[in-house]
């Protein structure tokens, strides 16, 4: 049975006053709309196997949302919840679906979100065609780069600033591959695009105004050009943004990212062989990330901030925040561990055709996606980073002890360092068990 498929796109911008989410502390009700915000996805289907992939220009999703979001695209669209993938591009200037801080997400909104993507899925499943597929990939290494910066003392520090004289080394790498899976109808017209790139969407920016950031600046420029939706997916990210701190002449601009990623994706396609009859199938385990060993000396500073007493602040800790808001956060992850020792997080891998998608439900960083690349048995595999949930930042074992930003304890970082090698192991052998 050869592939049918049909993607959709639907624009999902919330009414000004909606708190927007992203940053810690801020109270961000809507005013302005640089550029909207949406919801995509891309539905296959072939020998009576469906698969759907969501993305969302929102910062993250919780596993619950995702979980009734599964039901009811199945029950408008046939994908079962095991083959959908829902994945947030982590765009930190969309409405808040999640509460992160002081700052609740939005209830109603998130409501009317569902039901929104449903429609679209049904929308979808309608107007599935024959077509054909063609997987590969372009590099892109000019607007990507790893924010954390090993210091002369032996720490670390995330985004040290241009020229700054304590830093030593660039702690780790980026990843340069922009994933391309190109689907066109069988008379040749192109049905859209997924993208698969690793970055951080932190762009300098009103706090109060709505934009998608780079993904949106990719899937928009594609749309004004080719006129299709393109599914654009974020990859391991946790340790890398679009600041180049060794330019002091760079302009971090998310147009100029957008429009020379969507430069690459007819480039690349032009070039692939593409196919009518695919594999689709999926996996998934639901781990049990335990939580990290939080010191007495930290839990001490945190009650002191709480109870408003003067601390000096646990060597290593980088914050981004108030000091009450992080302090509140150690005593919540205190709190959580001593009720259950652990967070669950579903890591899932989809097989379309040559190519497996591993979806890690954290901000995982570049040398836990670039393990999985590696390790996995197919040509090509797309990590995706903030999908079917978020358990927060998963930096690798041995960043922990360097501290900086991504490992400084919070709700936001609050799993134990075995953490990311634990999802990582898991995305290999679901991609080893679907390679068969």
């Amino acid at each position: 049975m050869s592939l049918r498929a049909a993607f959709g796109e639907i624009d999902i911008t919330p009414p000004m006053g909606t708190q927007l989410a992203g940053w810690l502390d801020l109270a961000r009700p809507a005013e302005t709309v640089r550029d909207p915000v949406y919801a995509r996805m891309a539905l296959l289907e072939c020998r009576g196997q469906r698969i759907a992939v969501v993305s969302l220009d929102l910062l993250s999703i919780r596993g619950s949302d995702v979980v009734d979001l599964r039901a009811r695209i199945q029950a408008v669209a046939a994908v079962s919840p095991s083959h959908t993938m829902v994945a947030a591009t982590h765009n930190h200037a969309g409405p808040a679906i999640i509460s992160i801080g002081p700052y609740r997400r939005e209830d109603a909104y998130l409501e009317w979100l569902k039901d929104a993507i449903a429609d679209m899925a049904a929308n979808a499943a309608a107007r599935l065609e024959p077509a054909e597929i063609g997987i590969g990939s372009a590099f892109e290494a000019r607007y990507c780069h790893n924010r954390r910066w090993v210091t002369r003392d032996g720490g670390t520090i995330t985004q040290p600033g241009v020229a700054n004289p304590d830093v030593l080394y660039c702690e780790g790498p980026a990843d340069t591959e922009l994933g391309v899976v190109c689907v066109r109808a069988v008379s040749g017209k192109l049905l859209g695009y997924v993208a698969n790139w690793t970055c951080h969407p932190v762009h300098p920016y009103d706090m109060k105004t709505v934009t998608a950031s780079w993904p949106g600046a990719l899937a928009s420029a594609i749309r004004e050009r080719e006129d299709v939706p393109c599914v654009v997916l974020n990859g391991a990210f946790g340790n890398v943004h679009t600041a180049n701190w060794v330019d002091p002449s760079y302009v971090d601009d998310p147009d100029t990212v957008g429009r020379a990623l969507a430069d690459a994706l007819p480039t690349t396609a032009a070039g692939l062989t593409f196919q009518r009859d695919v594999t689709l199938s999926a996996g998934s385990e639901l781990l049990e990330l335990p939580l990290r060993h939080i010191p007495e000396e930290e839990l001490a500073w945190a009650r002191a901030i709480v109870a408003g007493e003067t601390a000096a602040a646990p060597e290593g800790s980088q914050r981004y925040g108030r000091d009450e808001t992080y302090a509140e956060s150690v005593l919540l992850v205190a709190e959580r561990k001593r009720a259950r020792d652990f967070s669950r997080a579903e890591v899932q891998a989809l097989r379309i055709g040559d190519v497996a998608l591993v979806g890690l439900p954290g901000e995982v960083f570049v040398e836990t996606g670039l393990r999985v690349k590696v390790a996995a048995p197919f040509r090509r595999t797309f990590v995706v980073g903030a999908a079917n949930g978020m358990v927060g930042y998963a930096p690798p074992p041995d960043s922990y002890a360097r501290g900086g930003y991504e490992c400084t304890t919070a709700m936001w970082s609050k799993v134990a360092p075995e953490a990311a090698d634990m999802m990582a192991d898991a995305g290999i052998r679901l991609s080893r068990a679907l390679a068969g």
